[in-house]
């Protein structure tokens, strides 16, 4: 395993970056929150990438709420992290239909 990658994830190139999106994946998309389910037909990579990045902000905004100002902001950090784009390619490589 090299300085830049984590368990076999990149993210933007930095081992911060390759932990992010590996955690997020794995957390988030493994075995959970399947896209299948939200989208009629095959996405392509930018829309499956918002449509991630969505659904994670918004369980953040909804997990945290008001008042925590200064968790929402080590979380914002940690996601500014992760490479949606590697995430919805994973996806995509293993979607069916």
């Amino acid at each position: 395993m090299s300085d830049e990658t984590y368990s076999g994830w990149t993210g933007y190139g930095t081992r911060a970056s390759a932990y992010a999106t590996w955690r997020v994946a794995l957390e988030v998309f493994d075995g959970g929150n399947d896209p299948q389910d939200s989208f009629n037909a095959k996405p392509d990579a930018q829309e499956l990438a918002d449509w991630c990045e969505n659904i994670v902000t918004e369980y953040v905004d909804d997990s945290i709420g008001s008042g925590l100002y200064i968790l929402k902001g080590w979380v914002d950090a940690f996601l500014d992290d992760v490479s949606w784009e590697e995430i919805a390619d994973n996806i995509l490589s293993d979607w069916e239909g």
